[in-house]
């Protein structure tokens, strides 16, 4: 995030560590021990990135675990300081995706999805699981990571 220009220092501002990466957040950091300990109870001890996806993909419960351990980490995060934004920019759409950031920034109007008109918020988590736009995208990903299980 520092070298994107979103935070000022490298170092993690939970646990004082030189560096904050998601790899720090996700296998370190001891301000998120318990909802580390929560996510290895259901996808097993190896949280390298290509192994949580792995295990994301295997089954909804082991999708919803690791959503729910990001979203809480997030929510914390943000709530703890005031660079929640540039938390959620990184992981939600750094890239000009998510209309959140965008209309935080004032280059949007609003934040809700512009896929659909369901009036939701557009979060990586909604554009996933509930914006009826990408239903058949959903249902291919999920046919396709079942027939190679």
């Amino acid at each position: 995030m520092v070298q994107i220009l979103i935070e000022p220092t490298p170092d993690c501002h939970e646990c004082s560590a030189p560096i904050d990466t998601v790899r720090h957040t996700l296998e370190e950091c001891a301000a998120w021990g318990p909802q580390r300990h929560d996510l290895m109870s259901i996808i097993g001890r190896d949280l390298s990135l290509s192994s949580v996806v792995d295990q994301m993909l295997h089954s909804e419960k082991n999708w919803l675990a690791v959503t729910s351990f990001c979203e809480d980490v997030m929510s914390q995060k943000e709530s703890n300081t005031d660079r929640g934004l540039s938390l959620g920019a990184l992981l939600y759409g750094v890239n000009g995706d998510n209309r959140r950031y965008l209309c935080h920034l004032g280059r949007e109007p609003m934040s809700g999805c512009h896929h659909c008109d369901t009036g939701d918020e557009e979060t990586a988590l909604q554009t996933l699981q509930e914006c009826p736009a990408w239903t058949e995208q959903r249902r291919d990903l999920v046919a396709h990571t079942r027939s190679d299980t």
